[in-house]
């Protein structure tokens, strides 16, 4: 999956040591975060636009990805809204 580097914007592996473009320590970043597939059965928007942009999303991607700390990504690696358990 791509990410954007924190520090220059740039997409990134997920699985790169470093972004390539800045140098900034991916790997340490990423160790931060805990990924799971999103789940519409057991997870809800915090917003209804965020439940909105997950419908939208959904129908797009066909699947999102899910982060520790509440952001729902796209498999491009766009957080397109923020989480919470129904």
């Amino acid at each position: 999956m791509l990410v954007n580097c924190p520090d220059c914007g740039q997409k990134v592996s997920d699985k790169a040591a470093a972004c390539p473009n800045c140098g900034c320590p991916m790997e340490e970043i990423m160790k931060q975060f805990t990924f799971f597939e999103y789940d519409p059965n057991t997870m809800t928007g915090k917003t209804p636009d965020d439940d909105k942009a997950m419908e939208i999303a959904l129908e797009f991607y066909g699947e999102l990805i899910a982060s520790g700390d509440g952001r729902v990504w796209n498999p491009g690696g766009q957080v397109v809204a923020e989480w919470k358990n129904k």
